[in-house]
């Protein structure tokens, strides 16, 4: 019976949380800053077909043009800034709620409410959350992998571990950076490892996002890099056509 009642406490937090947020974003609301204006730029003009201009935003942001630009474009559609940073705020939600389950599984219940105040109290995460910005789907993603890691411990059910690659692959294409909390999960994995079968696991974890990262890295990611690269030399020009400028510039395309 003291579970649900745990939980309940836990859901309240979050609300509030999420009331705060909406209320910043509606009544106390600025103009865009110049981060959450690059995505939902790149964002609508991939939508509007202008691939050609991803060539520019792509040296801005460190993240795919395929992920937040886009969920960025259809918030600011339908809404404006607030209906972008309330898919924003959506995504922050969902971080919260996965890293409140996952201190629950690893600490307990009353570790879970704790954390989730403190979490709701950093000055950093009540700015980041309203903000229309990469960050939020990544973090959002992040959180989730780690709560479906620990319910796999919990359980020892595998699909636990597939939807936590899910979600980390996921995470990091929204933010190349955050490639490196593989780290953090991994010493998951290792802490428990008298639950489960650790080098099995870490091989299927390790599949299943290759097998979500594998074509972007390898195809998607060349491609929109190069035409990054080649907008880049070709703004750089000047529009100087000398034969040692076109040359340049032909050299370069060729090796990318």
């Amino acid at each position: 019976m003291n579970k649900p009642l745990k939980w309940t406490t836990t859901s309240l937090i979050i609300g509030g949380f999420a009331v705060v947020q909406i209320a910043i974003i509606f009544r106390f609301a600025n103009g865009p800053f110049v981060d959450e204006g690059i995505y939902a730029t790149a964002g609508l003009r991939l939508l509007q077909g202008h691939s050609e201009d991803i060539s520019y935003y792509l040296g801005l942001f460190n993240g795919s043009p395929f992920v937040w630009p886009i969920f960025s474009a259809a918030g600011f559609s339908v809404g404006g800034l607030e209906g972008s940073r309330l898919l924003a705020l959506a995504f922050s939600l969902v971080a919260l709620i996965g890293f409140s389950r996952a201190v629950e599984n690893l600490f307990g219940d009353s570790a879970a409410e704790w954390a989730t105040v403190a979490l709701c109290a950093n000055g950093l995460f009540i700015a980041l959350a309203h903000f229309a910005v990469i960050d939020t789907p990544s973090l959002a993603g992040m959180a989730l992998s780690f709560w479906w890691m620990t319910e796999y411990i919990k359980t020892n059910r595998r699909g636990w571990l597939v939807a936590a690659a899910a979600a980390f692959a996921v995470a990091v294409l929204a933010k190349y950076g955050m490639a490196i909390m593989l780290l953090p999960l991994a010493g998951v994995l290792v802490a428990e490892r008298d639950k489960i079968k650790l080098k099995s696991s870490a091989g299927l974890f390790a599949l299943v996002a290759g097998l979500i990262l594998a074509p972007y890295a390898l195809i998607l990611w060349p491609m929109v890099y190069r035409a990054a690269t080649v907008g880049y030399l070709v703004g750089q020009s000047g529009g100087v056509g000398s034969r040692a400028g076109i040359g340049f510039m032909a050299a370069q395309y060729d090796a990318l």
